[in-house]
């Protein structure tokens, strides 16, 4: 029997927003999972606010929360709660767009152990040069398939999608962007350069998922005059980093990250950490939120807790050593992302797998790290 934990009153998305996914196709906002829904078809962005999500909002308003809207079904914070912050009085006023959620598909400048060539086109190149792969890092073996898939990627190449944009961001007031590489990607570039042109720079603020590799003086001139939140998924510090954000350079990310304090906008800037706990980098946090502690820099309060796949994922640590990495955080004063470690790993999607061994993930670990020259110590799981 399903728990019934949605909000009572109707979500403001459906009214405000239009979430892009990394395939281009529409949908009211980030969590939504229906993608068989008929009427969100790829219809323009004007009809799609103005009729294709009046109906979500009906439905919503007779209590009746569609399929798609399944992952808000939580007593715990959900999307709901994110829209109901930034436009608390939405219901009030005229339906006009606010927010664009847009992925940028898989252009992207690393290959991290976390990730896969569903969203970094960069695993290609690293195939390409003979480097340790798992079949998670490149799901798709038919060159067909990946063809077939990188040409859905690539929605943000096409002149029309670009012109659809730039013709409704005259109301948008907030942009959230993430990719493969946001800051590398020329749609974003295009869109900032004509916020640019309007004179809205003050207007828009906007919030950036990066790597933090890129930060050339274009894209500073870009960046710089609007309110910006960004977020750098650093997951590991010095050559940890190096090893897991493969070919990235901590040194680099490091000097981006402090850099962004000098073209702060003044309208209330933020820059935040935003690390994705694994095996990789459990045993080597204490290190980074230190470093983050001495440079000042907001780590997120709510940590990203890998999942899948399962060797990567902490509850995969034999217990005398999950617990040993949660003593080492909470001694050292991180007892709140101890905590947040260790109640997201009781979930139902962090189950154990019974067909995974400690040395299975050990031996992943080793040859992707070795193969790239770093050697699998640094992660402290050897012990």
């Amino acid at each position: 029997m399903t728990t019934d934990n949605f909000p009572d009153k109707p979500c403001a998305a459906p009214l405000t927003s239009v979430a892009i996914k990394p395939n281009g196709r529409l949908r009211p906002c980030c969590w939504w999972t229906d993608d068989e829904e008929p009427r969100l078809a790829n219809t323009s962005i004007k009809d799609y606010i103005n009729k294709d999500l009046q109906f979500i909002y009906a439905y919503m308003k007779q209590g009746k929360w569609p399929k798609g809207c399944n992952k808000c079904n939580t007593s715990q914070k959900s999307r709901y709660d994110y829209y109901e912050r930034l436009y608390p009085r939405a219901r009030d006023e005229p339906r006009k767009l606010r927010t664009m959620d847009l992925r940028f598909g898989t252009l992207c400048n690393a290959s991290c152990i976390t990730c896969s060539s569903t969203n970094s086109n960069y695993f290609y190149k690293v195939k390409s040069q003979g480097l340790y792969l798992t079949p998670e890092h490149i799901p798709f073996k038919d060159q067909t398939r990946i063809d077939a898939y990188e040409a859905e990627q690539d929605w943000w190449k096409n002149p029309r999608n670009i012109k659809e944009i730039t013709d409704n961001l005259d109301t948008v007031d907030h942009l959230y962007v993430t990719g493969g590489e946001p800051t590398i990607n020329p749609m974003f570039h295009s869109i900032l350069e004509h916020l640019h042109s309007q004179g809205r720079t003050s207007e828009v603020s906007i919030e950036v998922n990066t790597n933090g590799t890129n930060l050339n003086q274009s894209f500073k001139d870009l960046i710089q005059p609007f309110k910006k939140t960004v977020l750098f998924s650093i997951d590991g510090w010095g050559e940890l980093n190096n090893a897991m954000r493969y070919p990235t350079k901590f040194s680099a990310v490091e000097k981006n990250l402090l850099a962004y304090s000098s073209i702060d906008s003044g309208l209330g800037d933020e820059v935040i950490v935003t690390p994705t706990v694994c095996v990789f980098n459990f045993f080597k946090l204490v290190p980074l939120l230190d470093w983050c502690m001495y440079n000042r820099i907001r780590v997120t309060e709510k940590l990203n807790v890998l999942n899948r796949p399962a060797w990567q994922s902490v509850a995969q640590l034999p217990p005398d050593l999950l617990q040993q990495g949660l003593a080492s955080l909470e001694y050292s004063g991180y007892s709140h992302h101890a905590n947040t470690i260790s109640s997201r790993i009781q979930g139902e999607s962090y189950v154990k797998d019974p067909l995974l061994s400690w040395e299975d993930t050990l031996q992943r670990t080793s040859q992707w790290f070795n193969s790239r020259g770093f050697d699998p110590a640094i992660t402290g799981m050897y012990q």
